[in-house]
């Protein structure tokens, strides 16, 4: 069991029951979505998948995707989470350089490689994925008329103990140390390039979150980017590794932002700084609904112009940060605006665990107030 699976079915077990996920309008306990997860599980072992393989996924918003993740965690497979609308060049590039040996898509993935055969071992396909049971216990038991030719049986999967210390083993200690999830990004430069991820890393960036944000079980925590960027994948699990629920938007709009934060009392989101722009222009409206239920909302990726971010801060009744961070570092620094007004060109303070240094152009620190 990996150090982030083992604290997942750890709250399975505690609060079988208690809502885990939201996405495409339905709601999954922590019993089903621990199902799901032995699903994944299941795919991987009958598909020949083994630990420390790489396993490149067109991702969509989907709750089979996000159990992938704590199903590669368990098993100690590392995904390369991609969007499905790359072009094919683009997907050949990326299989190279990221070393996947195995490639997960949709019937349209395949349709667009046109047979093309890009990795050395498994093709597997999700659609036609039978429903999570209702009920039932941590083993996905999918009854007969439920399964499809795509989807393993899994009557015979049996989980592991919920009650031993998830990083008491020597194969969990390996999983926490070797890479996860690989993200290709391109930053400045065009040329995509690897950042590889590992469980201990995740679990670190997971734990500064929590304690800089006070999230807890009681929180409900929306993502409403692509899985396939690390904020989404940050989001998913941040309430799934506390307890709380995760709510996964299939695709973004200002307007269905808001009825989300309304219809599930989402108190917790880390936005893009886009989406909180179109999101500013809606909130004079006589008919946004109730968003109450929101203590913090965060903005990533970009800067906020300042009359946007005043706009939010003004008409969003609860605490407003902005971060700076990179795919390689995920967060770096923070800042509460709603109470620190003044504070306008700033971004912040380090994180908890992070050291940051000014530098000039030869890497020689700089003290302040100069800029490097």
């Amino acid at each position: 069991m990996s150090i982030l699976s083992g604290k997942f079915f750890r709250h399975a077990a505690e609060q079988p029951e208690k809502t885990a996920l939201v996405c495409g309008g339905r709601s999954y306990t922590y019993r089903q979505f621990a199902s799901a997860v032995w699903r994944s599980m299941a795919m991987f072992d009958a598909e020949g998948v083994r630990s420390g393989e790489r396993v490149a996924v067109a991702m969509v918003n989907h709750e089979a995707y996000a159990a992938m993740f704590l199903a590669a965690a368990h098993r100690g497979v590392c995904l390369v989470p991609f969007s499905p609308g790359l072009p094919v060049d683009a997907v050949r590039i990326l299989v190279e350089k990221s070393g996947a040996r195995h490639l997960v898509g949709r019937t349209s993935f395949w349709k667009k490689l046109g047979g093309e055969r890009l990795v050395e071992g498994a093709c597997m396909t999700l659609d036609g994925l039978p429903e999570v049971p209702e009920a039932g216990g941590m083993a996905a038991d999918i009854p007969e008329a439920e399964r499809e030719s795509d989807v393993p049986e899994t009557d015979a999967l049996q989980p592991d103990s919920l009650e031993a210390d998830p990083t008491d083993s020597e194969a969990s200690r390996a999983y926490a140390q070797a890479p996860f999830i690989i993200t290709m990004t391109s930053g400045s430069t065009g040329d995509p390039k690897p950042v590889v991820l590992t469980q201990e890393t995740k679990l670190a960036r997971v734990r500064a979150h929590i304690q800089l944000y006070g999230l807890s079980s009681s929180d409900v925590v929306l993502a409403a980017t692509p899985l396939y960027h690390s904020l989404a994948e940050r989001l998913l699990l941040l309430p799934l590794l506390c307890g709380g629920t995760a709510v996964l938007m299939e695709h973004f709009t200002p307007e269905l932002w808001l009825g989300c934060i309304a219809k599930q009392r989402v108190t917790f989101t880390i936005a893009v700084s886009a989406q909180l722009g179109q999101v500013a222009q809606l909130l004079g409206s006589p008919f946004v609904p109730d968003l109450s239920s929101l203590r913090c909302v965060v903005s990533s990726s970009a800067l906020l112009e300042p009359h946007v971010r005043q706009s939010l801060v003004a008409k969003l009744d609860c605490s407003f940060h902005e971060i700076y961070g990179t795919s390689e570092s995920s967060t770096v620094t923070d800042i509460d605006f709603a109470s620190n007004p003044q504070k306008q060109g700033s971004v912040g303070r380090p994180l908890p665990g992070v050291d940051v240094r000014i530098v000039d152009g030869g890497g020689k620190e700089l003290p302040a107030p100069e800029t490097g």
